[in-house]
């Protein structure tokens, strides 16, 4: 026997489109196209999980087990995705919540990204494709988001949610032939093709209490510090519910404002000998990541992420011991978190990201 057709992985179109459909009434969301694109990476994909009960009935004076009913589905997961300048702003922008932007000069705009108190109409749709089929899900929430970025590779983001319901049929807002005709990357940067590398990457950690970011000299002379691997991840409390509004599906989660940010930094050696003084105590830091790309068509403006921490508490559970006769390394374990005061250098209390790009347009209502 021989085959005709069968599923390509290689062949994976799909997107991400935000929509404002209301996810207890309809099961439609919106059709992914022109710069909806996202580019996948061969690590998995949400799922469809169905929960069963057993049938088991007296007919006769006899037991017989008959057709099993659902009652529960679910669609949830994870996917991996290339981190990219001008590739992840939605995806990200869907664990914020909050999108405003800003004209710097002009076609550079900048978009802060702060935590929105309510989450409730923050879904997208999200779809995929293999040569035999399109997965369709209108209704879906990211629940987190993980970043990961290590020395010599491009970075990556796991994103994490769940959906109201996949559609396989065809039904939804997509089909697989117009998925796979549309749906495009955003423009990206016309000098070259950029993403977020642990080489684009400065990192700048100091003391609450000491002056602003670059001129605190805590461990540096401009607080810069120089790990090879960088982890960090943001998430979203959502809770789940299961009623008879769209049983067997899922009804629109709630959530709140409450926020999870936590990550890694590991330094190839130790050579801040101030470290060992300041986190012994827990003594409160702060801190910014900013990832520098090529520039925009504004002189001095560049395609810029940059996430700053006005609160940083630090585990001391990472610092090197002696367990070897060669350099020590360390990993430093932390966690980001709203700060009490707004700490010299930093404006503001809560965590937030500052992306500068060439859209004009909101994220969260799909600027490209």
């Amino acid at each position: 026997m021989s085959l005709s057709t069968y599923a390509l992985g290689q062949r994976a179109i799909g997107g991400f489109k935000f929509h404002t459909a209301d996810w207890n009434t309809t099961n439609t969301g919106t059709a992914l196209g022109s710069g909806d694109g996202i580019e996948w990476l061969y690590k998995g994909t949400p799922k469809t999980k169905v929960i069963w009960t057993d049938n088991t009935r007296s007919t006769g004076g006899a037991a017989i087990q008959y057709k099993r009913e659902k009652v529960q589905e679910e669609f949830d997961g994870s996917f991996s995705v290339n981190a990219g300048f001008r590739l992840n702003q939605r995806l990200v922008a869907a664990v914020y919540g909050t999108d405003t932007t800003t004209l710097i000069s002009g076609t550079a705009y900048s978009h802060l990204m702060t935590f929105n108190s309510i989450m409730g109409g923050v879904n997208g749709n999200l779809g995929w494709t293999d040569n035999l089929n399109l997965h369709d899900c209108a209704m879906f929430r990211v629940e987190s988001i993980d970043f990961d970025w290590a020395e010599n590779k491009i970075g990556e983001l796991t994103v994490n949610g769940f959906g109201k319901r996949e559609i396989l049929d065809g039904s939804g807002s997509n089909t697989l032939a117009t998925v796979n005709a549309n749906c495009t990357l955003p423009t990206q940067n016309t000098t070259r093709y950029q993403f977020l590398s642990s080489a684009q990457a400065r990192v700048r950690l100091a003391l609450a209490a000491s002056g602003a970011l670059g001129a605190a000299a805590d461990y540096t002379a401009t607080d810069a510090i120089y790990p090879n691997h960088i982890k960090m991840s943001i998430k979203r409390k959502y809770m789940r519910r299961h009623t008879n509004l769209n049983n067997p599906y899922m009804d629109e989660p709630v959530g709140s404002d409450w926020y999870e940010i936590s990550g890694t930094l590991d330094l190839p050696i130790m050579e801040y000998a101030a470290l060992y003084t300041n986190l012994i105590p827990g003594t409160e830091h702060k801190m910014d990541i900013r990832f520098l790309g090529s520039q925009i068509a504004v002189t001095g403006q560049y395609d810029t992420w940059t996430w700053e921490h006005p609160s940083v508490t630090i585990d001391t559970s990472g610092l090197p011991s002696l367990d070897t006769p060669d350099l020590l390394k360390v990993s430093i374990p932390w966690k980001a978190s709203t700060a009490t005061t707004a700490p010299t250098g930093m404006a503001f209390t809560t965590p937030r990201l500052t992306i500068i790009d060439a859209t004009s347009a909101s994220h969260l209502t799909n600027g490209v």
